[in-house]
């Protein structure tokens, strides 16, 4: 049984044993020949359950906030935000429907931000919350002083643990070259045909890497 079930079924356990305290205290309040029969003083028992019943109940909401910041990390992990020209929107778009078919949740900008936002905000909150980056590279990008700023925030925050499987994938268009800042980075080829593929593969690989790591800090918390 994993770690996490058991943790759901002590949860639940120690949820009902608070339950019963408390109904137990209420009771033993209420019925005094309860009370002497098993305690000689019946202010003992009401404060011993009440204890009881408080301890239970701050040791299930840990574990339940627990269990809340671990689905948290574990939702973040399986998503994946987009980098792009906009003026390469016709194409962000159909990269974001390839990488949704293939089963990831990609965090576009023109469709997670709404009217009335701030942009600037709405994106920043975005890539804290995606586990991952695809930088899409065509003509237009090196041009777009936006892209490439989103580029260095990504690199910034999404720095690799084990330096073996970045959380950063180029997908090079024709016609375009990778930056420097990402030159060290394995890039999907679009021009193969097999890149969409090849992009869905390598996505899925980088975020089973940090599904691992989540379940490592899962363990640690």
């Amino acid at each position: 049984m994993r770690r996490s079930e058991i943790q759901k079924i002590l949860t639940m356990l120690i949820a009902v044993a608070s339950a019963a305290a408390a109904s137990f205290s209420l009771l033993a309040i209420e019925n005094v020949s309860l009370s002497e029969f098993l305690f000689d003083d019946r202010q003992t028992l009401v404060m011993l359950l009440g204890v009881t019943s408080a301890i239970g109940a701050a040791f299930a909401s840990a574990l339940m906030l627990q269990v809340m910041r671990r689905n948290r990390l574990r939702m973040r992990a399986r998503r994946a935000f987009i980098i792009y020209a906009h003026e390469d929107a016709e194409l962000a778009q159909t990269i974001t429907s390839a990488l949704r078919e293939g089963g990831i949740e990609p965090w576009l900008d023109i469709e997670q931000i709404s009217a009335g936002e701030i942009w600037k905000d709405a994106i920043s909150k975005g890539l804290e919350e995606s586990a991952m980056a695809v930088v899409l590279l065509t003509p237009k990008t090196e041009k777009s002083d936006f892209a490439m700023s989103e580029i260095k925030a990504a690199i910034r925050n999404m720095e690799a643990a084990d330096k073996v499987t970045s959380p950063v994938i180029p997908v090079l268009f024709e016609g375009a070259s990778v930056p420097p800042q990402l030159a060290h980075i394995h890039y999907v080829d679009m021009t193969r045909d097999d890149a969409k593929h090849f992009l869905v593969k390598s996505v899925h690989r980088a975020m089973d890497r940090v599904v691992r790591e989540t379940e490592k800090v899962g363990e640690r918390g």
